[in-house]
């Protein structure tokens, strides 16, 4: 039998983890095992269960993923283990999900949100406060777009980023803290617009955003805590699509307050 390892992470890392897990299985009918992932099926996801079992086993990480992946056919069960956050894999991850979005749609708890004019925003500060981009990234979007409500999702309610957010906008409403991860994600992605900060939890609420126009900070070393000195190995947001149009990079450095 296959298993895909739950290795450590929270849930956006989870996600990303078994979700290449299941296209991989799903390419080779592989009967796998998925530890952890009761959060992930609430958001709608059905994990592929295949059929295929083997005698020997192989370990996929994201330097093998896509070699196997490829190949026409395997005689061999998979271990995966890693995060499988590449540029290359999440194409397959995103475009999976896409395949997906009717079934997962249906099952979205707040699919009645769809159609609306608001904007959500995810403002991940916390222990990483120091890699977000600021007040400007998030004003100079806002300024550009006539919306009704300003929902704003953030794990530092009292951060000087979002007391100047509030000051600013009027018709931003905060979401409870209390409110479940799952709930964030099903509900964040149903609304027009969706600015992101970076890191896999924004990236799920944007490869979910099926009918958004999403906006994402172009990565430095600034901004991003996985930049890898540049080679882009973890861009997880650049050419990546909404059904309406590709998502929209936002450069912090040509940005003039």
């Amino acid at each position: 039998m296959s298993i895909s390892h739950n290795i450590g992470g929270r849930l956006g890392n989870q996600c990303f983890s078994h979700l290449a897990a299941s296209c991989f299985a799903e390419k080779h009918n592989l009967f796998i095992e998925y530890q952890n992932y009761e959060n992930i099926i609430d958001l709608g996801f059905d994990l592929f269960v295949g059929e295929n079992s083997f005698a020997k086993t192989v370990e996929i990480n994201s330097d093998n993923y896509q070699e196997f992946y490829e190949m026409n056919n395997i005689d061999f069960n998979v271990k995966f283990l890693d995060f499988f956050q590449s540029n290359i894999i999440t194409k397959i991850t995103h475009s999976y999900l896409h395949s997906k979005k009717e079934n997962i749609i249906s099952k979205n708890k707040y699919k009645d949100h769809y159609n609306n004019n608001n904007c959500f925003i995810h403002i991940r500060l916390g222990d990483m406060s120091h890699f977000n981009p600021g007040f400007k990234y998030y004003n100079y979007i806002l300024s550009k777009l006539q919306v009704d409500n300003i929902y704003v999702s953030t794990d530092s309610e009292n951060h000087i980023i979002i007391k100047e957010l509030i000051d600013k906008y009027p018709n931003i409403l905060l979401i409870n803290p209390n409110v479940s991860l799952t709930d964030i994600i099903l509900f964040g992605s149903t609304n027009k617009y969706i600015i992101l900060s970076h890191g896999t939890f924004s990236g799920i609420i944007g490869y979910l955003g099926f009918y958004s126009k999403v906006f994402f900070i172009k990565e430095n070393d600034k901004t991003a805590w996985d930049y890898c000195n540049g080679n882009g190995k973890f861009d997880i947001f650049k050419n990546k699509y909404s059904m309406i149009e590709q998502f929209n990079e936002i450069d912090i450095e040509t940005i003039i307050e």
